[in-house]
Order: structure tokens, then C-alpha cells, then sequence
């Protein structure tokens, strides 16, 4: 394969997935799930630390950083 052959592929290959529409991707039930479920924006944060342990991993954070 020449060059002017792999870059006629790659075009074709790029322009092929631009043209599949995302819902090919999952089925009607699945698509319908997905838009009945709150936001995770909208969701209460989960609280997994303490305020001391989360001063913790800031300050390690910051030194790894």
C-alpha cells in the first residue's frame, strides 16, 4: 500500500464515522433510560471524608502536584 492508497482509506474511514448518527450506537430502550435519569450535576455529592481527611488529600494532592 502506497501512500496516496492509505490516505484515500483514512479519508474514507473518517467520513464514514461522521456520517453514523450516535442513536445507531444504542437501542431505543436504552436511549430512553438515559433521558429519564437525573443530571449527575443536579445529584447530592457524596461525602466519602471527613473535613480533616479531605485537608488531608488536598495537601497530598498539592505535593504530588
Amino acid at each position: 500500500m502506497n501512500r496516496r492508497d492509505f490516505l484515500q482509506c483514512a479519508a474514507l474511514l473518517a467520513a464514514g464515522a461522521t456520517v453514523i448518527p450516535n442513536t445507531w450506537s444504542m437501542s431505543h430502550e436504552q436511549a430512553t433510560f438515559l433521558a429519564a435519569q437525573p443530571d449527575y450535576i443536579d445529584r447530592e455529592p457524596l461525602n466519602f471524608f471527613t473535613g480533616v481527611q479531605r485537608a488531608a488529600v488536598s495537601a497530598i494532592a498539592d505535593q504530588v502536584i
